[in-house]
C-alpha cells in the first residue's frame, strides 16, 4: 500500500502552519473600559439597550434620528470610526405561565419554547493614533516612514484615552436628544 505523505492530522509532510491569534486580533489590552489596540489607536464600546425598530419609524422620528446622527457623528474628530455591530441569534421564547385567561393561555401555549432570533445591537468609536495619521498619505515610502513606524505607539496613552473619553462623551450627548435611543458604556 503507497503512503499518501499525509500524516495523522492531515498536513503534508508533517508541515505544521499553526498561528497565534493573538497575532490577528488588532488589541493590545483593554484600559479604563476602553480597548487599545496594538498600534496605540483607541476604542470605546457602547451597547444599544433601546433603539427604535427601524420598520416602526414615523416620518418624524426618522428625521430626528437621521439629524441626531449627522450632529453626533460632526463632533467626532478627524480619522474616526463609527462602527454599528448587530448580532443575531437564536433563544428559546419563554415566559412563566400566569393567571391569563383563556386566549393568554393558548397563546403562551403555542408560543412558549419555539425558537427565535433575538437581536443586539452595539456601537464602536474608534480613535486612531494621530501620529500614524499624520504619516500616512500616498507620498511617503515605508523609507521615509520608518521613524513613525520604529516609535512607540503607546506613548501619551493616557492623553489619548482621556481625549476619546471626552470625545465619547459628546458623541452620547449629541444621540440623547432623541429619546428613543439609550446607550450603555461596555467595560
Amino acid at each position: 500500500m503507497a503512503s499518501s505523505g499525509f500524516n495523522q492530522e492531515g498536513n503534508s509532510k508533517g508541515n505544521r502552519k499553526e498561528k497565534n491569534l493573538d497575532e490577528y486580533f488588532p488589541f493590545e489590552f483593554i484600559d479604563q473600559n476602553a480597548l487599545i489596540h496594538k498600534n496605540g489607536g483607541v476604542s470605546i464600546g457602547f451597547e444599544c439597550i433601546e433603539q427604535p425598530r427601524s420598520g416602526q419609524l414615523s416620518a418624524d422620528l426618522f428625521l430626528n434620528l437621521h439629524y441626531a446622527l449627522i450632529h453626533a457623528l460632526s463632533t467626532m474628530p478627524v480619522g474616526a470610526v463609527f462602527q454599528k455591530l448587530e448580532i443575531f441569534y437564536e433563544d428559546t421564547f419563554s415566559i412563566p405561565p400566569k393567571g391569563k385567561g383563556f386566549l393568554g393561555k393558548r397563546w403562551l401555549n403555542h408560543f412558549n419554547y419555539r425558537a427565535v432570533i433575538l437581536h443586539k445591537s452595539y456601537l464602536f468609536l474608534c480613535f486612531p493614533n494621530p501620529k500614524l495619521i499624520a504619516d500616512h498619505h500616498a507620498g511617503n515610502t515605508w523609507f521615509a516612514m520608518g521613524k513613525s513606524i520604529l516609535q512607540n505607539p503607546h506613548e501619551n496613552l493616557e492623553n489619548r484615552v482621556a481625549e476619546a473619553d471626552m470625545a465619547a462623551s459628546r458623541f452620547v450627548s449629541s444621540l440623547s436628544l432623541v429619546s428613543e435611543i439609550k446607550l450603555k458604556r461596555l467595560n
